[in-house]
């Protein structure tokens, strides 16, 4: 990683923290190295009653089947523990989401 590409995400990860997420990390937009791991988890039922882990696995399998110009991600967390995830934690990942969005940022949600 170049001294910049490092600067850069330096840069995009203290915005985000600034935004109010929780946990904010960066990597590659191509496959991930455990995708056929997470493939067989799934098929082995593991996910309980997670359904939305199997929903849009071919995108989360390959980032560029949703953003195919890509070169990074940015994945964000938000905690709303103790709240309703519908009144509380989307209303405020949606503020969030914005606030990356007016600085540039395409959103695309694989949940």
């Amino acid at each position: 990683m170049s001294l910049l590409t490092a600067a850069l995400t330096d840069s995009v990860k203290a915005l985000a923290l600034e935004l109010g997420f929780d946990l904010v990390t960066a990597g590659p937009a191509g496959p991930p190295e455990h995708g056929p791991a997470l493939r067989d988890w799934l098929e082995a039922g593991h996910a309980g009653t997670m359904g939305y882990l199997e929903r849009r696995v071919e995108e989360r399998l390959d980032p560029a089947r949703v953003l195919p110009d890509a070169h990074s991600v940015l994945c964000v967390a938000l905690n709303y523990f103790g709240s309703s995830r519908i009144t509380v934690g989307v209303p405020a990942l949606k503020r969030r989401m914005k606030g990356l969005s007016d600085n540039g940022f395409r959103e695309s949600s694989a949940a």
